[in-house]
């Protein structure tokens, strides 16, 4: 005797994604890890020789208007791990269920991020 089949979407288990396969992905993902990684690093390695005080903010003239703690820097690399984690995250689902192309620039967005806090630490 036959029984009628209720239509459902089974997707496929996290390890047998695609993306584990896709190597320009996984580039561009670890790449963003990375480069938040040596930004924490850059920093905490040149943190002691830092004064107290920095001045963080410039006006138009180039005379300091903000004035903060050193430990105020460490909010460059973190906004670089949030950006980091957000781009990861939306770039994962654009990659399954919309546009593999998109992705790729979420992962680039997060890479350029990553990249200009870390100029911050280069000078």
């Amino acid at each position: 005797m036959a029984r009628p089949l209720e239509p459902e979407l089974k997707r496929p288990p996290l390890w047998t994604w695609p993306l584990w396969r896709d190597y320009i992905a996984l580039a561009l993902i670890g790449l963003g890890l990375l480069g938040v990684l040596v930004t924490f690093g850059a920093l905490m390695f040149r943190y002691p020789g830092l004064s107290s005080d920095l001045p963080l903010h410039f006006d138009v003239t180039g005379m300091p208007d903000r004035i903060a703690a050193k430990s105020e820097l460490f909010l460059l690399p973190v906004m670089g791990l949030i950006v980091w984690g957000f781009n990861t995250a939306a770039g994962i689902w654009l990659y399954r269920h919309v546009q593999r192309g998109a992705a790729y620039l979420m992962w680039l967005g997060a890479l350029a991020m990553v990249g200009i806090t870390g100029l911050a630490f280069s000078t």
